[in-house]
């Protein structure tokens, strides 16, 4: 009788849903990338990881000077007209500001070649395509919360998770190295920004 009332109450409530979905796409994404962990760690070596590391942190904080956040404007307009101009327009000012993150990258490491660049120098192209898919991923996550299609973002979540394992555990039997490991990040970011699009 209880039990019923609650479901009914989780069922009927369409933010519960919706919150409940994005839970379950997280959760899922999550359990992949903490089964293929021990995996992982002994295909590649612990300075590819350090790599790896240091790469995803620049593309989390280049991709916002990327979009320069206005991601966050398309939950604004009433208009559904206004929002889908504003999701052109950040997708357009990505993609030009990435490729001019890129260009400076590989300015710098060319001509400064600071210590903390090195060992990311030659995957420079990598990391400029990342921050482009990174910074799209996150223009269609918010087309998508503004559509309330939380569905499609559960599964996004966890078909990046995946695709991201199954390259990297590829890149690992191949002896791909650190490409490996870079190759399986950009790859689960542009399925997932594919998918959201």
């Amino acid at each position: 009788m209880i039990t019923s009332k609650i479901w009914n109450f989780f069922s009927n409530s369409p933010a519960i849903r919706s919150t409940g979905e994005l839970l379950l796409g997280n959760l899922m994404a999550q359990i992949i990338l903490v089964v293929s962990a021990p995996i992982l760690t002994r295909l590649y070596a612990p300075e590819e990881y350090g790599v790896l590391g240091t790469y995803s942190a620049l593309v989390m904080v280049l991709s916002v000077i990327a979009t320069l956040r206005y991601e966050l404007a398309i939950l604004l307009p009433q208009q559904d007209e206004e929002a889908e101009q504003l999701i052109v327009m950040a997708s357009a000012l990505t993609v030009i500001m990435s490729l001019s993150i890129g260009v400076i990258l590989w300015g710098i490491a060319v001509g400064i070649d600071p210590p903390w660049l090195r060992p990311l120098r030659p995957y420079i192209g990598l990391l400029t395509l990342s921050i482009l898919f990174y910074g799209l991923t996150q223009i269609f996550t918010h087309c998508m919360m503004r559509r309330q299609q939380f569905r499609l973002q559960m599964h996004s979540s966890w078909v990046q998770a995946l695709t991201y394992v199954t390259i990297q555990l590829g890149g690992g039997v191949l002896r791909a190295g650190t490409v490996g490991l870079l190759a399986g990040q950009l790859a689960g970011q542009v399925v997932s920004a594919v998918m959201l699009g």
